[in-house]
């Protein structure tokens, strides 16, 4: 009694907790800290060994990760008509728009005019079929 580890639990690795203490990390500075260095340095290890933690754990770079992080979040804040390109380059702490533009087209192979145009086209397109499909189901209620 009292000896050995109970059965049903698990050792979180050093690696691993490294890697969820960086996700934490990332998400919650990536509008303004996209250096490798930054996260780093808030885990207390050198940029080699993060960026070889996350390399063996997730099979991609750490510049990789955080590109595609970025790319999520601008899209989705791309999709709010009220927000301008600009706003949007700034608030993910791009030197300006255009430096934003080439990042994004550079990601996605569309700029963020052409990505909001084409999601706009997109719901236009949706929406009549929407609608009827709505009436069609309150006729047959």
């Amino acid at each position: 009694y009292g000896k050995g580890k109970p059965s049903h639990h698990t050792e979180m690795s050093r690696a691993d907790g490294i890697m969820k203490e960086f996700a934490e990390l990332l998400v919650k500075h990536i509008h303004k800290e996209t250096s490798v260095e930054f996260y780093a340095e808030k885990l207390c290890i050198s940029k080699q060994y993060l960026s070889l933690i996350v390399k063996e754990k997730t099979s991609v770079t750490i510049g990789t990760i955080i590109a595609s992080l970025r790319i999520e979040i601008a899209s989705q804040m791309l999709r709010d008509p009220e927000l301008t390109i600009q706003q949007i380059a700034s608030e993910l702490s791009f030197a300006d728009q255009s430096s934003f533009g080439k990042f994004f087209k550079k990601h996605t192979g569309v700029s963020p005019l052409k990505y909001r145009q084409t999601l706009r086209k997109t719901l236009l397109t949706l929406r009549p079929r929407e609608l009827s499909f709505k009436q069609e189901i309150s006729r047959s209620e």
